[in-house]
């Protein structure tokens, strides 16, 4: 139920474990020598069918709770995480039993939500079972990273710019550059953007992270020169000066590895997909 799968998203805490001992016990237990100690042993995890706790006559077991505990990620698994699962789920059923009471369940949208979350769930169990069947495999990865290289890749540009508020200004820049001034120095001076203290730095990057305007002024430059004419974008007036162009860089397999397996493990599910929708019988009205 969607009341269901919100609960285990949203819940924190944890169960009691058994077998754990109470301050007073261990106060009143009898000491023991290193000749006569024993090893305690590790408390026992409730098994998946023991019932936790129960509200208004509606069991919750300690397969509920493991079953949170286990997605609780950077938080290590401990009775007070238990504690705070099982108090969660106490709160969770009993808003769920009062909703059921008042007949929200039958609410046509409510029963629409219910049956789409329900066919989400058996969807993405279905392409996890789906994945595990077939992993991906090392040569796949290779296989997909050598195409991945192979595909021509965007010039990339190193340049500084000089941003500013009026196109006046630009051109005063301009002509303080035409008389010998340093980009750099004048970048710190008169540029607004972020990367004035800088000296204009932007770096390298691609033709497409930059606006249009921007972009087509790089490419009449040659490297080590300037733009003679203000560049307007929506940020302002620029003076740009291209320092090194240079063909698109593929990253190493590391960078992209996890995009690639996410690409593969899509290609897999669509080629799945596609073998249902040829075995299978599909009409339209």
């Amino acid at each position: 139920m969607t009341f269901q799968r919100t609960l285990i998203a949203l819940t924190l805490g944890s169960l009691l474990l058994a077998g754990c001992s109470s301050s007073d016990d261990a106060a009143q237990a009898p000491a023991t020598t290193p000749d006569t100690a024993t090893t305690p042993s590790a408390p026992q995890l409730p098994k998946d069918s023991d019932i936790v706790a129960e509200v208004n006559g509606e069991n919750i077991t300690a397969g509920e709770i493991n079953a949170i505990a286990v997605r609780q990620e950077g938080a290590p698994d401990s009775p007070e995480l238990r504690r705070q699962i099982l108090n969660e789920v106490i709160s969770h059923k009993l808003v769920y039993q009062d909703a059921v009471a008042q007949g929200l369940d039958k609410l046509p949208e409510i029963t629409n939500d219910m049956q789409l979350a329900r066919a989400n769930l058996l969807i993405a169990a279905s392409t996890r079972h789906i994945i595990a069947l077939n992993p991906i495999t090392e040569e796949e990865i290779g296989a997909a990273y050598t195409e991945y290289a192979a595909t021509p890749r965007p010039t990339e540009y190193k340049a500084r710019h000089i941003l500013v508020a009026e196109r006046d200004k630009a051109l005063e820049v301009i002509k303080k550059l035409a008389d010998g001034g340093d980009f750099e120095a004048l970048a710190r001076e008169y540029s607004t953007g972020p990367s004035g203290p800088n000296g204009g730095d932007l770096g390298w990057f691609s033709a497409k992270q930059m606006v249009a305007p921007f972009t087509a002024a790089l490419e009449t430059l040659e490297p080590g020169s300037t733009t003679q004419e203000p560049v307007q974008t929506q940020y302002g007036w620029h003076v740009i000066k291209l320092e090194e162009r240079r063909p698109g860089v593929v990253p190493p397999l590391e960078q992209v590895r996890d995009a690639l397996v996410k690409h593969l493990e899509q290609q897999r599910v669509k080629g799945f997909v596609d073998k249902l929708r040829a075995d299978a019988t599909i009409t339209f009205p």
